[in-house]
């Protein structure tokens, strides 16, 4: 995997890309989800936590808080 070998730029690219196709397709969740958690990973790991709270951001609100039903 890219972000393992610290290419972060062209990670960031690949799953930016994945992320614009699978919105666009209409993917299902658990995909788009998996992009999310790995975009979020990648600006761990690259010092951007900015970035990396706006795509955690993106996942809550695709996987709601499962205690919210009750």
């Amino acid at each position: 995997c890219l972000r393992e070998m610290q290419q972060y730029e062209a990670s960031e690219r690949e799953l930016l890309e994945a992320i614009r196709v699978f919105d666009l397709i209409g993917v299902e969740k658990e995909r788009i989800n998996g992009a999310y958690e790995n975009i979020a990973i990648l600006y761990d790991r690259w010092d951007k936590p900015d970035k990396a709270n706006h795509f955690r951001d993106l996942l809550k609100q695709l996987s709601p808080d499962p205690s919210a039903n009750r």
